[in-house]
């Protein structure tokens, strides 16, 4: 479960659902607030920094999912524990 507390200005991120690159735009329902660390894991395609931000918030399934989804809105590959497990 992830437990991060409050979040802080400087610990929040605002990130679009979809990107203005893939079509996405600033309407309200296309932008979410984040943890630093959680728009990190969006956008990284570093299987090492990934890996490292999942072992330090043990994000459930339904967190990795959501995670997934806006990776996938990117166009990057999503994330498969399973197989980052093998790989590192």
């Amino acid at each position: 479960m992830m437990a991060m507390g409050l979040m802080t200005e400087e610990l929040m991120r605002c990130v679009r659902k979809i990107p203005k690159s893939c079509g996405g735009d600033d309407k309200y329902n296309n932008l979410i607030i984040v943890h630093k660390e959680m728009e990190r894991l969006i956008k990284s395609q570093d299987n090492k920094e990934i890996k490292r931000i999942l072992n330090k918030y043990k994000l459930e399934s339904n967190q990795r999912r959501k995670v997934n989804t806006i990776r996938k809105n990117a166009g990057l590959e999503e994330i498969d524990v399973k197989a980052l497990d093998k790989e590192l």
